[in-house]
């Protein structure tokens, strides 16, 4: 495992808003957590969210000497809208960040994803020719394909899925506009976390986290970058996920993909990760018994970090014993 000599830094100043543009011209913005040095790490935030999700990240992620890359997907954030996306075109978008980040073809790296960041994930495991540096990919809750399986999954989460087919883009642009984009624009912040106080407080009780946990303070930070340019990014991002992802997960391979999720979780079901961890010819699959969504991100930061750490080890001291001899 390549890790450069790491340093303590801070996540002030212009480490949490850059940006750098891409060979097609699109933008692409990013922040940055953990050591500046450390072993890369590139993650992928949910659905909505944006790069500040990341920092949820930020604190263990420093304890392990990791570097923290977290993107906004495109129309969220500092991110560009791209027209006509798909969820394999978006390694592409990946590559040249790894490599704007001063990451070359033989620096291995991992990519850690939550929720609706899951497909994104993998989809950069299929295309591993783009980032040959990819060793690891580790996915907390995420969410599978349409045509998987609905096992456990909540009645709300099957028609919000569902409506993606038959709900024109317009309308469901309106819809969180009206629910969320409206306060996340306004410059109050107040607004935004008013409006969403109730699931926030929600979502840390069930995850058993305490209250002085900063868990809330980052998610609205997060949805308010999340629908800064509306909700146009949202609505792409929910829709390249929900259609057809255009590659086999049993294709993947040179990549070992490890899932965790939350027994309890309706919105991503451990059934979920079980039949993707099926397919894969080099995964494993952790189950946090009695939790449900948040909980597998707010209380295993740290197992989730030091496992893809483990992973990397694991690759890298492989790579050398087969290494022929001198």
């Amino acid at each position: 495992m390549q890790h450069h000599d790491s340093h303590s830094d801070d996540n002030a100043g212009g480490r949490q808003s850059q940006n750098f543009i891409t060979s097609e011209g699109s933008t692409v913005g990013y922040a940055e957590y953990g050591h500046q040095t450390g072993y890369l790490v590139i993650y992928f935030h949910g659905l909505p969210g944006s790069r500040f999700e990341a920092e949820l990240y930020a604190a263990e992620a420093q304890k392990l000497g990791l570097r923290i890359i977290a993107p906004d997907r495109p129309g969220i954030g500092l991110s560009s809208p791209v027209a006509g996306l798909t969820l394999l075109d978006y390694p592409t978008h990946i590559s040249q960040l790894v490599h704007h980040v001063g990451a070359g073809d033989t620096e291995e790296f991992g990519i850690l994803a939550t929720s609706g960041g899951g497909p994104y994930a993998l989809a950069c495991a299929a295309r591993l020719p783009l980032l040959p540096g990819l060793r690891s990919v580790g996915v907390v809750a995420g969410l599978g394909p349409r045509d998987l399986t609905n096992t456990g999954m909540s009645l709300v989460q099957r028609l919000s899925f569902a409506a993606m087919d038959w709900v024109p883009a317009g309308v469901v642009r309106w819809l969180w506009d009206t629910a969320i984009a409206n306060a996340a624009r306004n410059p109050d912040e107040a607004v935004l976390k008013k409006k969403i106080q109730g699931p926030l407080a929600a979502m840390k009780r069930d995850a058993g986290v305490s209250d002085d946990d900063p868990a809330d303070e980052i998610m609205v930070a997060s949805m308010r970058a999340a629908f800064a340019q509306g909700s146009m990014g949202y609505v792409q991002d929910a829709t390249i996920i929900s259609n057809p992802w255009g590659f086999r997960l049993s294709d993947i391979t040179g990549v070992r993909v490890e899932f965790w999720y939350g027994s309890n979780d309706n919105i991503a079901p451990v059934a979920t990760g079980r039949a993707m961890a099926a397919q894969l010819p080099d995964s494993a699959l952790h189950c946090f018994e009695g939790e449900g969504h948040a909980a597998a991100t707010l209380l295993h930061r740290g197992d989730v970090l030091a496992r893809i750490i483990q992973v990397a080890q694991s690759h890298s001291a492989g790579t050398k014993s087969s290494a022929p001899a001198q």
